[in-house]
């Protein structure tokens, strides 16, 4: 189990390898011309942007501050777990 600090100094390679085997996918949002995916790696997130004009990751983020969910709570709806 490695920080998101720790996570941060790895390879884009190697983050994707630690994503792979050790990252639970939480959800997808859309902002502009990007594709964020959110994750759950270890105890930490990641955030994965994607540039959907140029199909192209421009950043791979690991954070722990619970503040920076709050960009992905206004996609959730608590009825929408509950039918």
């Amino acid at each position: 189990m490695i920080s998101h600090l720790e996570f941060e100094k790895l390879s884009r390679a190697k983050q994707f390898d630690h994503i792979r085997e050790r990252g639970i996918y939480l959800m997808r949002k859309r902002s502009g011309r990007y594709i964020i995916q959110l994750l759950s790696v270890d105890t930490f997130f990641v955030e994965i942007w994607k540039d959907t004009n140029a199909d192209d990751i421009k950043t791979i983020t690991g954070f722990s501050d619970p503040q920076k969910l709050n960009f992905y709570l206004q996609e959730v709806s608590l009825p929408d777990f509950f039918g």
